[in-house]
């Protein structure tokens, strides 16, 4: 994908705050806040089980408010205005990059800051508007595998995921010692804490993947302490529920079938769960840490899933067997078909009527039919 952005940093140590754009910095002094208490509120289904109404959504907003308040402030607020119209003018995205060094600061939720004057939401969900994570401004030193595909360190439950969104993985117990890593390394510790010790000696030496996801409990603070390894890690603030986290999976695994882009998959991701879930900060939980360069885009291997109600139209027209060339082009549009299809349903299970469906889902249906038509007619064409 590589898309064109401005970049905006925010580098924040226990007392201060640096904002820096293109030809503008400045420093803010910085109090953390938001404390412990509401960070276990936020991450606790429990909480907000017990409450009715938009609680979730007005609790999680205004952390996000404080949260931007605290570091845009007086002349950091200048900053980000100008990174802001800077992208306006140019047409194209802002990639707000948030550098923190220390537990403490890695703990608070950064996805959530939340913007009441100019684009009144949060960062991580306004459009070509990117959240991501860095260590003080430093790139693993090793070139990450050049070899496409999924493996699991988990067991056959954390495979069936990657299964049930169209991507061909391996499974495995443990981190192999000799063979060549994948490009995407789904973690699924049995034990925890993970020992990040264990992780990093499995790692020295050898060729990182292109993406780390640490999976199955809490992660977000063992994803930052990788991610001076890897170009790209995800983790996540807590355990989402099942069906979120198939949610989160999915779209990503779409993404990156689509344009390989990790940073751009995982806002695919957090943006599939809050049309899931609206008004729960669920979205927000998966932690993205990449390097300061941009990370090597993520091949897949893919294989065909054909809808049970469709099987006419899944088969090849032709009487002769494709030539293995447009063979693998029909296995990834089925593909592509099957995941715009499904994504469609969604859409249309969770807003029947059109009436009620907000403008912008209403655009990404309309978006979604129109790619729906022309895998169609790709499909067509090599069929």
């Amino acid at each position: 994908m590589n898309a064109p952005v401005v970049d905006l940093w925010l580098e924040v140590d226990q007392q201060e705050a640096v904002i820096e754009t293109d030809g503008m910095r400045e420093t803010v002094d910085f109090v953390a806040p938001v404390d412990e208490a509401e960070l276990g509120t936020l991450t606790s289904p429990l909480v907000f089980k017990q409450t009715s109404g938009n609680v979730e959504s007005d609790f999680a907003r205004d952390i996000g408010t404080r949260l931007f308040g605290a570091v845009f402030a007086a002349g950091g607020a200048r900053v980000y205005a100008h990174a802001i119209g800077a992208a306006e003018q140019l047409g194209v995205g802002v990639r707000f990059r948030v550098v923190v060094g220390t537990p403490a600061l890695q703990a608070l939720p950064w996805e959530l800051l939340y913007d009441r004057e100019i684009h009144r939401d949060f960062l991580a969900l306004t459009p070509k508007f990117s959240v991501v994570r860095q260590l003080r401004r430093v790139t693993p030193t090793s070139a990450p595998t050049d070899k496409p595909g999924v493996l699991v360190v988990g067991t056959g439950e954390d495979l069936a995921l990657w299964s049930s969104t169209g991507a061909a993985a391996d499974v495995v117990p443990e981190i192999p010692a000799s063979d060549e890593l994948s490009q995407v390394l789904h973690l699924v510790p049995r034990s925890v804490p993970l020992d990040t010790r264990e992780v990093f000696k499995d790692l020295s030496g050898r060729r990182p993947p292109r993406l780390l996801i640490v999976d199955g409990f809490p992660t977000d603070l063992v994803a930052a302490e990788l991610a001076a390894q890897v170009p790209a890690v995800l983790g996540f603030r807590t355990g989402s529920d099942k069906a979120n986290r198939n949610v989160f999976m999915s779209a990503l695994c779409s993404a990156l079938a689509d344009h390989g882009d990790v940073e751009w998959a995982v806002a695919a991701g957090r943006g599939a769960v809050d049309v899931a879930e609206p008004g729960r900060p669920d979205w927000s939980f998966p932690v993205f840490y990449r390097a300061e360069t941009q990370p090597p885009p993520v091949q897949l291997r893919l294989h065909p899933r054909p809808r049970a109600d469709e099987p006419a139209r899944r088969e090849p027209a032709a009487a002769t067997p494709l030539r293995p060339e447009l063979q693998d082009q029909v296995t990834y549009l089925e593909l592509r078909l099957r995941i715009t299809r499904e994504n469609i349903d969604t859409l249309v299970q969770r807003w029947p009527s059109q009436a009620s469906m907000p403008d912008q889902i209403r655009a990404q249906l309309d978006e979604l039919r129109s790619a729906e038509t022309t895998h169609q007619t790709q499909l067509a064409g090599l069929t």
